[in-house]
C-alpha cells in the first residue's frame, strides 16, 4: 500500500516542502503555506533568481495577506552578502521560489551554498514553497539528472505530462536511485513533510522506492 511505502523512507526531515506545478500558485497552496509556517505574519524569503530579471517585488504573497516578506532579488553575491543572507534564512520560517530557470538560480547563488543551507534550513523546521521551476529545484536532482539544492530526498518535475516528460523523469529517478519521484502538471500540487505526502491535489506521478 503507498501509506507503507511512504513510512518506508524519509524524504524530508522535519520541515515541509510544497511543490506546485503553477506558475501562478492557486489560492489554497497560499493557505497551506500560511498554515506550514505558522501564519501569514510569519517571516518569509522569496528568492528571485530564477527570474532573468528580478525585481525586487512580491506579486503573490503580500497580495494574500502575507505581511512580512523579504525579496531576495540579487543577481551576484560577494561572500558578505551570502552570510547575511543565509543570516536571514536562519530566521524566517518559508522560503517562496517563484518559476523561471533553475541553472539561472543556481549559478546566481552558487549551487554549493544552495545545498549547504537550504536542507539546513528544512532541518530547522523551514518550509519550502517552490512553482515550476522553484518545484524541480527542491529535490537532489532535476530531470536532466544536474543537482537540485537538496531540500527533498528525490526528483520533481513540471509540466510532466503535458510536456511528455514521463519516460525521461522515469529514467532519472532510476539512475540516481533517490526516494520519490513526482511529476506535476498546471493544477497539481503537493506537500511533502518527513516521511508523509501529507497532501497531494489533482493526479500528480508520484513514485517512491521502497527501502531495503
Amino acid at each position: 500500500m503507498l501509506s507503507s511505502l511512504l513510512l518506508a523512507s524519509t524524504f524530508v526531515k522535519h520541515g515541509a516542502v510544497v511543490l506546485v506545478g503553477d506558475a501562478i500558485a492557486p489560492s489554497a497552496v497560499f493557505d497551506s503555506f500560511a498554515e506550514q509556517i505558522g501564519g501569514r505574519h510569519a517571516p518569509v524569503l522569496v528568492f528571485e533568481q530564477a527570474e532573468a530579471k528580478p525585481d525586487a517585488m512580491d506579486r503573490q504573497l503580500a497580495d494574500k495577506g502575507f505581511d512580512h516578506v523579504t525579496v531576495v532579488s540579487d543577481t551576484t553575491f560577494s561572500s558578505d552578502r551570502r552570510a547575511e543572507v543565509a543570516k536571514m534564512l536562519s530566521e524566517a520560517r518559508g522560503v517562496w521560489v517563484p518559476d523561471g530557470d533553475a541553472n539561472l538560480f543556481l549559478k546566481r547563488l552558487g549551487p554549493e551554498w544552495c545545498r549547504r543551507v537550504f536542507p539546513a534550513f528544512i532541518e530547522r523546521g523551514g518550509v519550502w514553497c517552490g512553482l515550476r521551476a522553484g518545484a524541480a529545484l527542491a529535490g537532489d536532482f532535476r530531470l536532466d539528472g544536474e543537482n537540485g539544492v537538496g531540500v527533498l530526498d528525490g526528483i520533481v518535475d513540471y509540466d510532466h505530462f503535458v510536456g511528455h516528460h514521463e519516460l525521461r523523469l522515469r529514467k532519472t529517478y532510476f539512475t540516481t536511485k533517490v526516494q520519490l519521484g513526482i511529476g506535476l502538471d498546471p493544477g497539481e500540487w503537493v506537500v511533502v513533510r518527513d516521511s508523509v505526502i501529507e497532501k497531494k491535489i489533482g493526479q500528480p506521478w508520484v513514485f517512491l522506492r521502497e527501502a531495503g
